[in-house]
Parts: structure tokens; sequence; C-alpha cells
């Protein structure tokens, strides 16, 4: 285990290298490096994907000493037919109108992976919301991000429920 004092130095390392923007004001390259890596980390070719990201509330980049993106996360805005999808099949009794924002795209690449940097991408991206109700929804098998969702104070609600790929449990961190 790295004593705190290293680990508070890569944390700062991290975030130095780290970017959070609105779609909006991202260069057309910066969202293709993007929906890249989002294809990269979660398949599919969904044509919606693109319209997506700029609809979303904040995306986070983290960049390599190569300057080369290698993680990233966003709060996304999901459509309130989405929302009532999940909470439905996850047989949430909640109203999802309360969890307006989504964290997810949460992806860092193979190489990168164990250094803290998913952890703070979201950690900054949490940061712009404050107040807000945040759901997160992801695979049932996948420890290290159910891992880092319960460190981030999201906890789960509902049943396990199947997608296109996979069964997917559901988080919330409510206001």
């Amino acid at each position: 285990p790295l004593n705190s004092r290293v680990r508070q130095r890569i944390m700062r390392a991290i975030r130095g290298a780290m970017q959070l923007k609105g779609p909006l004001s991202c260069t057309p390259e910066e969202r293709d490096e993007f929906e890249r890596l989002v294809r990269l980390g979660f398949g599919g070719s969904d044509a919606s994907l693109p319209s997506r990201i700029l609809a979303a509330q904040c995306l986070a980049f983290y960049r390599a000493a190569d300057g080369q993106l290698t993680g990233i996360a966003a709060l996304k805005r999901p459509s309130r037919q989405h929302r009532s999808e999940v909470f439905h099949h996850a047989r949430v009794p909640l109203d999802s109108t309360d969890m307006e924002l989504e964290l997810g795209w949460v992806f860092v690449a193979p190489a990168h992976r164990r250094k803290g940097i998913a952890m703070t991408l979201c950690q900054q991206l949490l940061t712009r919301a404050p107040g807000a109700g945040i759901f997160a929804t992801t695979r049932s098998g996948n420890v290290p991000m159910i891992t880092l969702l319960r460190a981030l104070g999201f906890g789960r609600v509902g049943e396990p429920f199947p997608r296109r790929d996979g069964e997917f449990l559901l988080f919330i961190r409510a206001v």
C-alpha cells in the first residue's frame, strides 16, 4: 500500500492531467476522441451516441503524459424515458425524475487502470452537481465499478435487470 504522501502526489498529478468541459465547449476532435473511448469501453454502433454526448452536462478527460486520451467519464442528462425504464426494470419504486443526472461512460484504458484515475474523474464530476440526484448503472460483474460507486456514496437499489449486453445493477446517490 502507498503511504498517504505518495498517494496525494499521485492524485495531484492525475488532477493536473484531467479536464472537465461542457460538451459544447469541446472541439469536434475532443468529442470524437471521447466518443472513440466510449465505443472502445462499451462497444456498440449506437448512432445516437454523438447527440447523447452533446446533451451531457459535463465530460471528463484524462490524458497520459504523451497527450493520449486514456480515461473518460461523464455526467449525462438522460432522457425521462431512459430514467423511467431503468428504474422500472430495476423494480425501484422511486420517482426517477428526482435523479436528473447519470454518472456514466466511465472508462480507463487497461494500461492505465488501478492508478485512481476513474475515482478522480468521478469525484471531480460530482463537484459539478451539488445537490443533484444522480444514478449510475453497471454490469453486475463489474466489481471495480461497483467498488468505485460505493466509495463515491452511491448505494445499490432494486433488482438486477437484463439489458442488451448483460445483467445490470442500479445505484443512486441521493441529494
